[in-house]
């Protein structure tokens, strides 16, 4: 092996072992599962703390477009160990009341990933095609195999 392959697996070993942020659920057509602070039912995507800690999601990024890696970034958001957040992909880019993207999602499937300070991917998903109020999600949550479900 040369140089730049093993750099590789060391890279992707070492952000496997630190993995503490998971993308859990997606739901790209949502009509009445869940509304915003405007009574909009906007795309969302939940994300999981897997870890015993706090993390701090701040400059953290969120992105539809793997070739746009910093499309929406995390504002000062602390998300406690082994919960869930939800993000809401709605295109109106703010956290009043909760976090809104600049972005919505296609019912169609599409990539979605999201990742650290450093630019590192720490969870990635191309989800399939979605139904109105179905989701695609990990089950068990945060290490599960990724179903469809039923809202």
């Amino acid at each position: 092996m040369n140089v730049r392959t093993v750099a590789t697996i060391i890279v992707i070993l070492l952000s496997s072992l630190s993995r503490a942020l998971v993308i859990n659920e997606v739901m790209a057509s949502n009509d009445s599962s869940l509304l915003d602070f405007e009574n909009d039912s906007p795309d969302w995507i939940e994300l999981y703390n897997e870890k015993s800690t706090a993390l701090d999601l701040t400059g953290y990024t969120l992105t539809d477009d793997p070739s746009k890696t910093r499309k929406w970034e995390f504002p000062q958001t602390v998300m406690q160990p082994n919960r869930f957040l939800v993000i809401f992909c709605s295109g109106k880019d703010t956290a009043a009341s909760a976090l809104h993207t600049g972005f919505k999602l296609s019912a169609d499937g599409e990539f979605i990933g999201v990742y650290n300070t450093a630019g590192v991917c720490l969870d990635s998903l191309t989800f399939p095609a979605l139904k109105t109020d179905q989701s695609f999600g990990r089950l068990p949550d945060g290490d599960g195999e990724f179903l469809y479900m039923d809202r």
